[in-house]
């Protein structure tokens, strides 16, 4: 029975072992959530870990938070869930319109 117990707890912490936040196959998995909910491609999403399971995800002038809900590290795929509503921040530039525009700007006269 001990065995039992002991076997079942080492499953458990094998099978959901908290992810690396900085993983890209995990990051990849959000933006692809969240490019689905927020309507902008996936490379135009910026990401970022607020809390302990809890990203935020910013693109084409909107931003959600997700909360990861499960994760398993062996095959590599995780589930997220909206956890906050799409909201409008107008302005906010994309990774991709921010990098454009700084290639934009006219060099500094020497």
């Amino acid at each position: 029975m001990h065995k039992t117990i002991g076997l079942l707890a080492l499953l458990g912490v094998v099978c959901c072992a908290a992810p690396n936040a900085n993983a890209p196959w995990m990051m990849d998995r959000l933006k692809q959530q969240a490019s689905f909910d927020m309507n902008c491609p996936a490379n135009q999403l910026s990401t970022i870990e607020t809390g302990q399971f809890r990203y935020g995800v910013r693109g084409c002038e909107r931003q959600a938070t997700y909360l990861m809900q499960m994760c398993n590290t062996t095959t590599e795929k995780c589930t997220f869930s909206l956890n906050s509503p799409v909201s409008e921040v107008p302005g906010t530039p994309t990774p991709a319109s921010s990098n454009s525009a700084q290639s934009q700007q006219p060099a500094p006269k020497p």
